[in-house]
């Protein structure tokens, strides 16, 4: 499933890195001071465009990474403080703490993991287990801080904003039975995500690990480091990870009884077995289409049109649970 180039650990300058006439120690802190703060000021960047862009908030921790990986912890925390000092100029002090600690948390773990040349897996791994604790740490701050609960308010808000369209839609003329239809569904919707938000937080921190893992390799990659990377999607392996999973869920469901965490442990359980065979499945078409063929633009537009077909969906997970014992690649 993952590539691995094998290449000796770069030393971290001014602890073992070899003295030499072009890498003196006084031209290594000076690249490092200067690495530093350009880092910093596009951390605080990020940070204040992030209010207008949210979603920029995702590749905050790559600069620490960054850092992390050619300086070490030091240097990269050094920078971090001046760039949670100068984001407290501009977003408050509050809105520095809770911006930039958890995001830290992420970075500081990826580039320890891209330092020590480990496995693109392992470098994931390391980086989901720093944004899971950046997550909750940034839930809690905010809970402490400012006396919120962040997610019962996205709840709130995800609900107010569903009622507005379910309004919208009785405005236009929409019947009123398709109306209830609209509201039990907004019921069920925010019931799921309830019993679904530790898997929906794993998953955040995954996307969050994978971004930043993207983006800091290929900053690395353009300054002429090799950073190996996981193999093309069509050469994914698939696992008994996603079966062992729904199974785990379905017994739990089983044996566990009536109480409304044993629903809670099961629903996850099997949710995310199901979202890693959705994941092989799709490895195993897109294999197929290449093996045919199919231009990338047309394979993309073919996987998003699975989701518009719930039999498809259905056929998908299928196939991943089933394909480490069948291995569909060899047909």
């Amino acid at each position: 499933m993952v590539r691995r180039l094998h290449r000796p650990v770069p030393p971290l300058p001014g602890r073992d890195a070899p003295i030499t006439a072009s890498s003196s120690p006084e031209r290594a802190r000076v690249r490092r001071l200067t690495e530093g703060g350009l880092l910093a000021a596009v951390t605080v960047v990020l940070g204040w465009l992030s209010l207008y862009v949210p979603y920029l908030i995702v590749v905050l921790p790559a600069p620490m990474a960054l850092l992390v990986y050619r300086h070490g912890v030091p240097a990269a925390i050094s920078a971090w403080v001046v760039a949670a000092v100068l984001s407290g100029v501009l977003l408050g002090g509050l809105g520095a703490v809770l911006m930039l600690v958890p995001s830290g948390l992420t970075g500081l773990s990826l580039g320890m993991a891209l330092h020590a040349g480990w496995s693109p897996g392992r470098v994931l791994g390391a980086t989901v287990i720093g944004a899971t604790l950046a997550t909750l740490l940034s839930l809690g701050l905010s809970f402490v801080l400012v006396g919120i609960n962040p997610i019962e308010r996205l709840f709130a808000v995800y609900e107010e904003g569903m009622r507005g369209a379910v309004s919208l839609y009785g405005r236009l003329g929409l019947p009123a039975e398709q109306l209830e239809m609209a509201q039990a569904q907004l019921q069920s919707s925010l019931e799921l995500m309830r019993v679904l938000l530790p898997v929906l937080l794993l998953s955040s921190a995954l996307i969050s690990a994978l971004v930043n893992h993207w983006a800091a390799r290929a900053v690395l990659v353009r300054l002429g480091e090799r950073i190996a990377w996981f193999e093309p999607f069509a050469r994914w392996r698939s696992t008994p990870l996603a079966p062992a999973l729904v199974v785990a869920g379905l017994l739990v469901g089983m044996v566990g009884g009536t109480h409304p965490w044993v629903g809670m442990v099961s629903a996850n359980l099997s949710f995310a077995g199901a979202v890693i065979a959705l994941v092989q499945g799709l490895s195993v078409v897109w294999y197929w289409l290449d093996r045919a063929g199919v231009a990338k633009g047309f394979r993309l537009l073919l996987v998003l049109m699975v989701f518009w077909f719930p039999i498809a969906y259905f056929a998908l997970v299928v196939t991943g649970l089933i394909d480490p014992w069948f291995n569909f690649r060899r047909l």
